[in-house]
Order: structure tokens, then sequence, then C-alpha cells
């Protein structure tokens, strides 16, 4: 009763107001030697499963969210590695969800510490919090976050190996090309 409170307050609160120019960040635009444009925003957001970046405690043990720019086998095990993660959570599920959903991971020492050293950091913090009433709601998200926290570790393995995203069946058009239409219009569902 008490969470359905919080939440519909939290809903129902009305949002601060703030300058929307002020939030905003300009967008630049930087040209490479192949003459192909990049924003320079996606340059500025640091990826912390980079191949040459060494993680932080708190970025390999205490993460709550995948890595902004993850392999796309990783991105692919995602939703698989967290159901396994939560069904066999008893059984060391946060771990061998990722290693068996993501194509391409493998089982190292790297990987089992992260799981291991996260769910123990986890299961204290919801330990303790129980005295304040949310430990029994965090205790739901502890496997959420072990099964993240090695996903990460995946991923930095993955990275570090110089392992590349699989290449896409559709490759994008040449620039200057256009797709002709399909030869037969899509069916219509307005009947």
């Amino acid at each position: 009763m008490l969470a359905a409170l919080l939440i519909t307050t939290a809903l129902a609160a009305p949002a601060t107001l703030t300058d929307r120019k002020a939030l905003e960040r300009p967008v630049f635009v930087e040209k490479t030697a192949d003459k192909a444009v990049v924003l320079a925003q996606a340059s500025l957001a640091a990826d912390p499963n980079a191949a040459g970046h060494e993680p932080t405690f708190l970025e390999q043990y205490l993460t709550y969210q995948l890595s902004p720019v993850p392999l796309a086998q990783v991105k692919d095990g995602l939703v698989m590695s967290h159901v396994i993660g939560y069904l066999l959570y008893g059984c060391a599920g946060g771990l061998w969800g990722p290693v068996v959903s993501v194509n391409g991971a493998e089982f190292s020492g790297d990987v089992a510490l992260t799981w291991f050293l996260s769910g123990l950091i986890w299961f204290g913090i919801a330990t303790i919090a129980t005295g304040t009433g949310i430990g029994a709601l965090l205790f739901l998200v502890v496997p959420y976050l072990t099964t993240t926290a090695t996903l990460n570790a995946i991923d930095r393995q993955m990275k570090a190996k110089g392992l590349k995203p699989p290449p896409s069946k559709d490759k994008p058009p040449e620039p200057g090309t256009t797709t002709p239409p399909p030869d037969t219009p899509p069916p219509s569902y307005a009947y």
C-alpha cells in the first residue's frame, strides 16, 4: 500500500520548470579525413568498458546499468541473461545467464569474480537496508544488478580481445545513391 502511494505521489508530482535552453548542449560537427560527418558529442561519452580503460571499483562491481555502448552480442543477450539470472538466482543464474546468452562470451576468472563480488556487495547492502524498510524491495533487484555487472565484465572481456560486432546483413546505402521503391506497396490494414 505504501509503495503504491509513493509511486502515485511521484508520478503526480509536478515537474520542476527549468529553462530548456540552459539544458541543451550545442551540437558540434567534425569532419574527418574521409569526409564523413561525426557528431562530436558521441566522443564525449566515455565507454567504461573500452579496451584501454581500467574500470574503477564502482564501474566493475557496483554498476547498475549496462555500458552506454555495448557490443551487439551483449546487447542481443541482455534480456535472456536477465531472465536466466532471475530464474536461476540461487544457482548462480547471474553468472551463467550472461555466459550462455551472449554469443562469444567466455567463462573466465574475471567474469566469475565480478559476479561473485557484485552479488556479495549488493546482498550486503540489501541486508543493511532492510532496517530502513526498502531492503526487501532491494532484494528483488539484486539478481538484476549482479547480472548487469557480469554483462559489463563480458563486454570488457570481448572488447579487450578486439572483437567487433558482427557485420550487419543490411548495409547502409552509399552516399548519393537512393534505394528504389518496392515493386508492390505494403498491404494496408485500413480495410
